[in-house]
């Protein structure tokens, strides 16, 4: 069973049942016209049928669409009521400012804030945000300026990053590694620019890496 903040599992679950029905639809439907085609083709001696419905056979088709449907948003609304609920003791919490145009990540429990700085600098390089794998993290994402949003496309995660409001989530990053992301929302002149690293790690290297960024 996927954990309920592991987006990339979840969204990936989702996929396959939407992908599974699509397929069966379309064996189905071809299926349907292919026996159409060879069983009622033109034949000498055969005149058409005069019977212009048949109420048994649209009931069922109707209530199998309906049940179908209706398995599909119940599937939706689980997956999505799972990645948004949260966690009343996340593991770490993490708070996400955006701005015009670059991400500020701060992680107050140890007075760490990692900035991307302005994108025009000489020496700008995107910032990273540092995460422990296997830890459900609760964000907190507002924007400082414009209408901006915070995409990891490999989580298969976007929330949009309000001035007056602040979004609350939680994520967990399955393994280590890396992964990029970046503002989802125009923004402005430097949108294109406007990205960040994503560096998964071990809970142990990543309390390493914090206590250090601590004392420095």
């Amino acid at each position: 069973m996927d954990r309920p903040h592991d987006t990339a599992a979840g969204f990936s679950s989702l996929f396959h049942v939407y992908l599974g029905v699509a397929v069966a639809v379309v064996v189905l439907v071809f299926g349907a016209v292919g026996v159409a085609v060879v069983r009622f083709r033109r034949r000498e001696g055969l005149e058409p049928s005069q019977r212009d419905s048949a109420p048994v056979a649209e009931g069922v088709y109707l209530a199998i669409l309906a049940i179908v449907a209706l398995g599909l948003i119940a599937a939706t609304f689980r997956t999505e009521g799972g990645e948004d609920g949260l966690a009343a003791r996340p593991g770490l919490e993490i708070s996400v400012t955006a701005y015009q145009w670059s991400w500020r990540f701060a992680y107050p429990a140890a007075g760490v804030v990692v900035d991307g700085g302005a994108v025009a600098a000489a020496r700008h390089r995107n910032p990273t945000l540092v995460v422990p794998a296997g830890t459900v993290i609760q964000f907190s994402l507002r924007s400082r300026d414009v209408l901006h949003s915070f995409f990891v496309p490999d989580m298969r995660f976007k929330r949009y990053a309000f001035p007056d409001h602040t979004n609350v989530f939680d994520l967990e990053f399955a393994k280590s590694g890396r992964m990029s992301g970046a503002c989802a929302q125009f923004c402005g002149w430097d949108h294109a620019e406007m990205r960040f690293d994503v560096l998964v790690l071990p809970p142990a290297r990543f309390q390493a890496w914090l206590d250090a960024r601590e004392r420095a």
